[in-house]
């Protein structure tokens, strides 16, 4: 961003400008920045969501506004996968693998739209004698190879969508990568099977830097616009922390570290296309205190993903109303009345 020492002045002026709002705010333990968005949407779009378990959070939100949603209408035996949800398998955690997964469905997007065993080899990892193990997905078992390529026709039917989407929501939440040093894969989970590393000699871990995540989430855009040339998205990055941290650093240092690569680079990506906005969800959830954790304290609790959705909707989709002019009376009006429109507020 660069901007006249003028503009910059004025900018400074804005009430928003002042950390004191945030402090404000803070007492009541609700934070929800104001938002300047690009474009709007309508609350019957086709909404296309990519990322980690809080993307999972937001489709169902999405759907109580009208939106439909794709992912939540993937279904899987409940014997291939280890959710309670099998949307849950399609989690995706780090920016090559957003880039991985769109760059394989608009490979077979342009080609035919059938997925065929060799379009699989990267993805697909023999744990056991026939058994392939999908590291493109997220914790599904290891399943005969022809139910592999199965399983990977339906994830094809699914991403498809984003061709035909209104709208694209990506939410990566992970640096830490394990790529697989004789084909350049990057596994989306952590590529271990029964506790134990799958062909150990050919994993190697790293920190994804930022010119990475930059370059790996505009591939996304720029190939989803290929087709798809109207496509709006909204970028945010995770605020659930990591799980385990493979660095050797304390997993407080480590996280700070993975969000603040993914942070700067989702920033960035916005900037750099138009009617690509960065949604501020990351900043809601650490800034606020009020009921907004699970007991893990790592999940996002409903009632606070209910309240950032509502944040979203209400300045992205004008038929709910007038989209606010600052922060205070978004707290203290237009929020708590969706909030409890939809029962999201006890």
């Amino acid at each position: 961003m660069k901007l006249t020492a003028a503009q910059a002045s004025a900018n400074a002026k804005l009430p928003s400008a002042k950390w004191r709002t945030v402090r404000r705010r803070l007492r009541g333990g609700t934070v929800m920045p104001l938002v300047q968005p690009s474009f709007a949407l309508q609350s019957h779009d086709l909404v296309f969501t990519m990322g980690s378990c809080f993307a999972r959070n937001i489709e169902k939100h999405l759907a109580r506004w009208g939106c439909r949603v794709p992912m939540l209408e993937f279904s899987l035996p409940e014997h291939e996968y280890g959710f309670n949800n099998p949307a849950d398998t399609l989690t995706i955690y780090n920016t090559p693998s957003f880039r991985q997964e769109i760059e394989w469905a608009e490979r077979i997007f342009a080609r035919d739209s059938a997925v065929v065993d060799a379009d699989c080899d990267h993805f697909l990892y023999e744990v056991e004698d026939g058994l392939f193990a999908d590291l493109g997905m997220n914790r599904t078992y290891p399943a005969p190879r022809a139910r592999c390529v199965e399983r990977r026709q339906q994830v094809f039917d699914l991403y498809a969508t984003a061709f035909a989407a209104d709208c694209i929501v990506m939410t990566p939440g992970v640096s830490e990568v394990f790529t697989n040093t004789r084909t350049g894969f990057v596994s989306n989970p952590t590529p271990i099977n029964r506790g134990k590393f799958m062909n150990a000699e050919e994993w190697e871990f790293s920190v994804l830097d930022y010119e990475t995540s930059v370059s790996d989430l505009q591939t996304v855009i720029d190939l989803v616009r290929k087709h798809n040339p109207k496509a709006k998205f909204l970028i945010s990055t995770s605020p659930v922390p990591l799980h385990t941290s493979f660095s050797g650093l304390d997993i407080a240092v480590a996280n700070a570290r993975s969000k603040a690569i993914l942070r700067a680079a989702c920033e960035t990506v916005a900037e750099s296309r138009d009617q690509v906005d960065y949604f501020p969800s990351y900043e809601a959830v650490t800034l606020s205190w009020w009921r907004v954790w699970q007991r893990d304290r790592r999940h996002v609790s409903d009632y606070f993903v209910g309240k950032v959705v509502a944040n979203l909707a209400s300045h992205y989709m004008p038929e709910l109303g007038t989209t606010p002019t600052d922060t205070r009376s978004f707290e203290y009006s237009i929020g708590e009345r969706i909030a409890k429109a939809i029962g999201l507020r006890s």
